[in-house]
């Protein structure tokens, strides 16, 4: 009902294009997991949605890769593979490149370096004192709890004013800040133009970022009018879910408003695309900060003479509202592409990972275990996510809702979701909590149905111990089942 409502905002808007309920008619295609996190994005390279796309991308945690034009065997003229946070292939032809994160870059194997991120600079002239400031303090934002019947403050701010207007059925169109209301109800920590908050930025940041991401909007729509590929791009981009993190990173230092992720290629990233603001700069200019580190995103530098040009002509719209038109017409397409592209990375990296790449065989196991489990195939991943939770795995992988999670126990918890046999189950799913004692990777997944499967297997478990008196005391394996009840009871993720 408030999608209908807000529905009456400027169409053709870039805000208006990313309400719940137009998301779906953009070209592009998404699919997402249970947390809402994208799982797989197709983009066409041109503004026609009747083309077949050229571009698939996926994204799992620890893993990620993208297949770019396909040749007329289906397979990637050029395709990215990222492991974790630490180890980057590209694939042009069969020529392979290497690489390795430093930080802020990509050091490549040939000796060139990749910047992965970009600056909006102070400038001091353009300084104006003002009495308000922004208050970016931290909180602690709570797990979302599943039978949690409240809703977080951020999801109702701005509801009063929206109903009151509502309730003096006013005809004016609803503004861009009423479209934000949609995104907060729809997730917690959502926002206009599908950006999400980490936790370090409290209510008052979000309001003021909102109100500045509002301001931009238009300026937006009237630079994507004006460039039909760029605005072809943005879509790609913000269906991922950019974060907006209210809290300085490295590499920026005092001089710096802000700070945003680049992309390796094309629309993909390496990790899940992040703009950083500098809580103690630029309040006074936050929206031209926002509208640059937005422009980063696209992957214009800032060196580039396309960002000047998008300032232009951002500004050219001021007596007719730009519009920016998607006509999906639903036409289907084939996915060989995606499954072509599955193969050809396993194949190259079944083969080539540990004698040509210099990977572990853990890493290499890992990388197997994560396309078989999106190819369905439980039993090719069961096969390699044991071996990769046997392969000693370093390195920490950030979860998109925030915190990190080391590669281990990933692997841990990919060999546990492989299983399907209630026992063996049961026992991978202790040895997983021994790692996880909160089960966040499980947290973030489950649905009502997969958390009642684990509570039946434990009941039906238990009730076959309480039938066959004094099995736990015997040196069989029912003996391990009971003390993987134990375990799995004494976790903080059963017990919450």
């Amino acid at each position: 009902m408030l999608t209908t409502c807000v529905s009456y905002a400027e169409p053709a808007s870039l805000g208006w294009w990313f309400l719940p309920d137009f998301i779906e008619d953009l070209p592009h295609f998404i699919e997402e997991d249970n947390a809402n996190i994208w799982s797989e994005i197709w983009v066409r390279s041109q503004p026609d949605s009747t083309s077949a796309p050229s571009v698939v991308m996926e994204n799992v945690l620890g893993a990620r890769w993208i297949g770019i034009n396909p040749d007329k065997s289906g397979k990637p003229s050029t395709a990215y593979l990222v492991l974790g946070e630490k180890r980057v292939v590209q694939f042009t032809g069969d020529q392979v490149r290497l690489g390795i994160f430093d930080e802020d870059k990509i050091i490549w194997s040939d000796k060139t370096k990749q910047s992965l991120v970009g600056f909006k600079r102070h400038r001091r002239g353009r300084r104006r004192h003002v009495s308000a400031r922004m208050n970016f303090g931290k909180i602690t934002i709570p797990p979302k709890e599943a039978k949690a019947a409240n809703l977080a403050a951020w999801s109702v701010e701005g509801m009063e004013n929206f109903l009151t207007k509502l309730s003096n059925f006013s005809f004016k169109p609803m503004g861009l800040r009423d479209i934000s209301i949609v995104s907060q109800l729809d997730d917690a920590n959502g926002g206009l133009l599908n950006f999400r908050y980490a936790s370090s930025c409290d209510f008052e940041d979000r309001q003021i970022i909102e109100n500045a991401l509002a301001e931009i909007e238009p300026k937006l729509s009237c630079w994507l009018s004006q460039n039909p590929q760029s605005a072809w791009k943005i879509p790609a981009i913000l269906l991922q879910k950019p974060i907006i993190d209210c809290r300085k990173h490295a590499p920026m230092t005092s001089e710096h408003c802000g700070m945003a992720t680049l992309p390796l290629t094309n629309e993909f990233f390496v990790t899940t695309p992040r703009i950083s603001l500098n809580p103690d700069r630029c309040h006074e200019h936050l929206g031209a900060t926002l509208f640059h580190e937005i422009a980063h995103l696209t992957g214009i530098k800032d060196d580039s003479p396309e960002l000047d040009v998008a300032l232009s002509q951002s500004e050219s719209c001021a007596q007719i509202p730009a519009k920016l038109e998607y006509q999906n017409n639903g036409e289907g397409f084939l996915n060989e592409f995606q499954v072509d592209t599955r193969m050809y990375l396993f194949t190259r990296a079944r083969q080539d990972a540990v004698e040509k790449w210099g990977w572990s065989e853990g890493e290499q196991a890992f990388l197997l275990g994560t396309i078989c489990t999106r190819m369905g195939d439980k039993y090719c991943a069961r096969r390699y996510f044991q071996a990769a939770a046997q392969g000693n795995l370093n390195g920490l992988v950030e979860l998109p809702e925030s915190g990190e999670i080391s590669l281990a126990t990933i692997a841990q918890f990919g060999f546990y979701d492989s299983i399907t046999e209630d026992l063996q189950r049961m026992h991978e799913l202790a040895k997983y909590l021994t790692k996880d004692p909160n089960g966040n990777l499980i947290r973030r997944l489950e649905t009502g149905i997969h958390r009642v499967h684990e509570f039946f297997v434990a009941r039906t478990a238990l009730q076959a111990i309480k039938e066959n008196k004094g099995i736990c005391n015997g040196d069989t394996d029912d003996h391990v089942m009971c003390e993987d009840l134990a375990q799995i009871i004494k976790s903080k993720w059963f017990q919450n």
